[in-house]
């Protein structure tokens, strides 16, 4: 967390076996690209923390999250 990350792209691809993602307290701010990446690369999350975020403001956050990422 506070590392400043505001995108998943080149960074996420490398961790196939990824099951937990915390990045609580960054700089996120596209929930859909969030959203799409993991799924895209078939990693199967079971465990993620977005809050403190400015995605964690979008409408339906939580309930965006859930239905994008069905592992959780």
């Amino acid at each position: 967390h506070k590392n400043r990350i505001s995108n998943l792209k080149g960074v996420i691809e490398r961790l196939k076996h990824l099951e937990t993602l915390i990045l609580y307290d960054n700089e996120l701010r596209d929930l859909e690209d969030v959203l799409t990446t993991p799924e895209a690369l078939g990693i199967e999350l079971v465990y993620a923390e977005l809050f403190e975020n400015p995605v964690a403001e979008e409408p339906n956050y939580k309930q965006r999250v859930l239905a994008a990422i069905p592992t959780l």
